[in-house]
């Protein structure tokens, strides 16, 4: 990505502004993460769906989420949001690593993503994948 800089020692503190375009520091402290929620948050997303865009969030891993590892939501975020979806597979099927079954998570959410932009091709959508 042209033009980005890291402001942070993971991928939390370097996407959240990105997200906002606020440092991520306006809206989240370490200390207290484990209390947060991210309702409130000024995420890009809000704009795309006030404009009538059909929005997406998807990540692997759920337990260990972009924001769900962090306080989370309180309300759906996205039209489109996979994170209980993903919590209810982790905690039904198999999971050994980063697999489903035989299935590699990230195979999982491509998969998820593809199957988006298919149904919806005539659909404008915004996603974060």
């Amino acid at each position: 990505m042209t033009g980005h800089h890291k402001v942070g020692d993971n991928s939390f503190p370097n996407v959240l502004p990105m997200l906002t375009g606020r440092p991520g520091r306006d809206f989240y402290d370490s200390s207290v993460h484990w209390k947060i929620k991210f309702d409130d948050v000024p995420l890009i997303w809000k704009r795309f769906q006030r404009r009538g865009y059909l929005t997406t969030f998807l990540e692997d891993m759920p337990a260990y989420g972009f924001f769900h590892s962090r306080g989370g939501f309180s309300r759906q975020p996205t039209e489109y949001y996979s994170t209980p979806v993903n919590m209810a597979l982790w905690g039904q099927l198999y999971y050994q690593y980063t697999c489903y079954q035989e299935v590699v998570e990230n195979e999982v959410s491509y998969f998820e993503g593809g199957s988006i932009l298919k149904v919806l091709r005539f659909q404008e959508k915004m996603g974060f994948i």
